[in-house]
């Protein structure tokens, strides 16, 4: 069963449109922005998202684009591809919305420097962020419909955490991230 993002918000259509300009895939002038409005209006926010991630991967090389957003954009192409039984019986397509929050929350969080998430599908359409370093270990969930759910395992104290994106220990791990 596939299910398509409902617009919440006027702001989603201008939100997608900054994503956009800001990572390169369009000019900011007024016929793009009219253009890509009009796209979004025509095809809905679930057909706009996979053109985002279509033109990430395909933004010139010159635009200024995080380390991880290409392959991370060619990762989400490949999972918003997946259909329902695509784990057996009763697993559902990742769906559009789990697939713009989780380039929304990238895009938030991740530096340019930022490493690469692993993101892999859950059987009820959810999606996982995770990161696996010598020192720590770092996983986000994301669902259609709520917050995401945040473990934070470091590796030196032993301490595992379930944490808010808000917090000091998901900052600081966030940093621990960068390559370089």
């Amino acid at each position: 069963m596939s299910r398509t993002l409902q617009l919440r918000a006027p702001e989603a259509t201008t939100a997608v449109l900054a994503l956009l300009v800001s990572y390169g895939a369009f000019s900011s002038d007024e016929a793009a922005t009219k253009e890509m409005t009009s796209r979004y209006v025509a095809q809905g926010p679930a057909a706009t998202a996979n053109s985002m991630l279509l033109a990430t991967t395909e933004a010139s090389t010159e635009a200024k684009q995080p380390n991880w957003s290409v392959s991370v954009a060619n990762r989400l192409r490949r999972l918003r591809q997946l259909e329902a039984g695509w784990d057996g019986p009763g697993s559902v397509q990742v769906d559009a919305a789990v697939i713009e929050k989780a380039w929304r929350l990238l895009t938030t969080i991740a530096t340019e420097k930022t490493r690469a998430p692993s993101i892999s599908p859950g059987r009820d359409g959810s999606l996982q962020l995770a990161w696996y370093t010598r020192d720590l270990e770092l996983e986000i969930d994301l669902r259609e419909v709520g917050d995401p759910d945040v473990w934070l395992y470091d590796r030196s104290s032993g301490e595992e955490l379930d944490v808010s994106l808000a917090s000091p220990d998901f900052s600081a791990a966030i940093k621990q991230l960068s390559v370089g």
